[in-house]
């Protein structure tokens, strides 16, 4: 039995071997082949490569030319060891340095690569040329939006920084210095239509110190500027005109402020003191046709305020010195005719002489302030004196105990105006502003002293329509031809009580 055993294992054992020894006789036999193969084409290839053509099957007709195979294969070789060291050595040696760079924005390469690159958004549009510096921009470069070019110039840090231009439509809006995305430095500025619009300095984005200009090429502004408004020391010049200076001065947030002198029409107009554009303080206004001074003295608001003087425009004379408020006569002051001459010294209101105050005076004391009348007229019952220049009449009646007469009444021929009455009004237009009031209409046959004033209304009339009411505790008589017609003079006089 156990005979038998060994006997079959030891069968099997043999049969296993002659398997594995036929297995290894294919290999080796394949082997051999392969070397055979192997060294059958590196014989091939030593004869193209360094043999000379002996045959014509060592040649390729092409037409009539014979091109040896030696040959192409030496050139294959050639181009693809070449084409090896480019693309392995050469290329990443100059990528960047000599050939521009092609890369995607925000990719590994992006943030990795150092040299002459463009950069390509997601979408393949262009946005940026020039040299990166491990992902940032630096030096020259340029910047485009949607395929359009928006800087070209200095970087520094993917921002604009040194000298450049910024465009926009393909339009040239700035060129100057950058400092960090800002202007900063030296700059000039155009419009859309490429007309340049300001010269000069600027910090941190806003112009500093420069000229700004017109459409059409001329001056606007000359001086200093703070957060890109006029501020401190300039010249502000007149739209429409070759370099006519409009305001010289100190300026506040594009307004006028401190000294400076206005101009209209390049002639000079006001010379002093502004505040938030509007004449302020100590200043002189002139008269741009003439030259001559028409009021010096205070301003408030760009009104005459506080003291100050009037004068001529044509002949420079003194017309009024005084005080004033808003623009008008308003205190004490100083009134003289266009000759130069003294014609009242007192109180003024709106404008014009304070007349109410005077109708509990006297003789003496009208003459004390408005002088001696230009014409003295004896009734039976009053004195009447006519200050010609003036346009007034004061009518006094006799004192009983020999005193100076007292005054009766004052009498308007001119242009003044008490509580919004005036000569030229209808008496219609005078009713219905003081509807309110109590009228007393009537018709009178006209004085002689009337008939005087008349005449100067070019009125030849016998009969006159009068209109009585009291405003304000005084009483206001006005006179004229009929009483659908106008005022030709007014008078007040009298308390009412």
């Amino acid at each position: 039995m156990t005979e038998k055993i060994t006997e079959a294992f030891a069968m099997s054992i043999k049969s296993t071997v002659l398997k594995w020894k036929n297995i290894l006789s294919k290999i080796k036999n394949k082997l051999r082949w392969l070397e055979n193969t192997f060294y059958a084409f590196l014989k091939q290839i030593s004869h193209i490569t360094m043999g000379r053509p002996d045959c014509l099957e060592d040649y390729i007709k092409k037409g009539d030319i014979y091109i040896a195979k030696q040959f192409l294969f030496k050139m294959v070789l050639c181009f693809c060891v070449v084409l090896f060291c480019i693309t392995q050595y050469v290329y990443p040696f100059l990528r960047g340095k000599i050939v521009t760079a092609e890369i995607a924005v925000n990719t590994n390469d992006f943030f990795e690569f150092t040299g002459k690159a463009k950069v390509y958004q997601k979408d393949g549009s262009l946005l940026y040329k020039g040299i990166l510096q491990q992902g940032n921009a630096e030096g020259q470069g340029e910047v485009y939006q949607h395929g359009k070019m928006v800087y070209k110039g200095e970087l520094s840090e993917n921002q604009y920084h040194g000298t450049g231009k910024l465009y926009q439509n393909d339009k040239k809006i700035y060129e100057g210095e950058f400092l960090n995305n800002q202007y900063h430095g030296t700059g000039v500025l155009y419009d859309k239509n490429g007309i340049m619009r300001y010269s000069g300095t600027f910090e941190h984005g806003n112009k500093k110190q420069g000229v700004s200009y017109f459409e059409n090429g001329t001056m606007q502004y000359k001086g200093s500027y703070e957060n890109g408004l006029y501020q401190g020391e300039g010249i502000l010049y007149a739209s429409g005109s070759e370099n006519v200076i409009r305001y010289q001065g100190t300026f506040f947030q594009n307004q006028y402020e401190g000294k400076g002198i206005l101009y209209q029409k390049g002639k000079m107009l006001y010379e002093g003191n502004f505040s938030k554009g509007l004449y302020q303080g100590e200043g002189i206004l002139y008269d741009i046709q003439t030259g001559k001074i028409l009021y010096q003295g205070t301003f408030l608001n760009g009104a005459y305020s506080g003291n100050g003087s009037l004068y001529q425009s044509n002949t420079g004379r003194l017309l009024y010195e005084g005080d004033f408020l808003e623009g008008k006569k308003n205190g004490f002051g100083t009134l003289y005719s266009e000759n130069g001459t003294k014609i009242y010294t007192g109180a003024f209101y709106h404008d014009d002489i304070d007349y109410k105050q005077y109708i509990k005076s006297n003789l003496d004391e009208i003459r004390e302030d408005f002088g001696r009348e230009t014409e003295l007229i004896m009734l039976d019952d009053a004195i009447v004196t006519v200050y010609e220049h003036l346009k007034v009449v004061f009518i006094f009646q006799f004192s009983e105990n020999g005193e100076s007469p007292n005054l009766k009444s004052i009498q308007f021929l001119g242009v003044q105006n008490i509580d919004n009455i005036k000569n030229g009004m209808t008496f219609y237009d005078v009713k219905q502003q003081y509807k309110q009031y109590e009228f007393i209409e009537s018709n009178i046959q006209v004085t002689e002293q009337q008939k005087m004033i008349f005449s100067i209304c070019d009125k030849q009339i016998s009969t006159v329509y009068a209109l009585t009411y009291t405003l304000n505790d005084v009483i206001l008589t006005l006179y004229g031809e009929k009483e659908n017609g106008v005022i030709c003079y007014f008078e007040i006089g009298g308390i009412a009580l």
